[in-house]
């Protein structure tokens, strides 16, 4: 059961440490998912009220978003290169 509820936080111990956790400690696979639940709904919301502005607003900041999703790919690429084999998750 503890590697099963290590794969359940796994990816809010990078995206989220476990200080900003709403529901306490994040390898209880129950307070993981009421985060998940919590940072979904805030996404939610910022979208729901980007489309609510209307297309207009969603064109003018497309360039903006575009720039952020490339910076990210290009992100993810440097982290591939520059990790080392022993720089995975402990």
């Amino acid at each position: 059961m503890k590697a099963e509820s290590s794969s359940y936080c796994g990816v809010q111990n990078y995206m989220v440490p476990e200080e900003a956790s709403i529901f306490g400690d994040i390898s209880v696979p129950v307070n993981a998912f009421n985060n998940y639940r919590i940072y979904g709904t805030c996404l939610f919301i910022v979208m729901l009220v980007s489309v609510l502005v209307g297309v207009r607003f969603v064109s003018k900041v497309s360039v903006l978003v575009l720039f952020c999703v490339v910076i990210s790919i290009f992100c993810i690429y440097i982290g591939i290169f520059a990790a080392g084999a022993d720089d995975g998750p402990q």
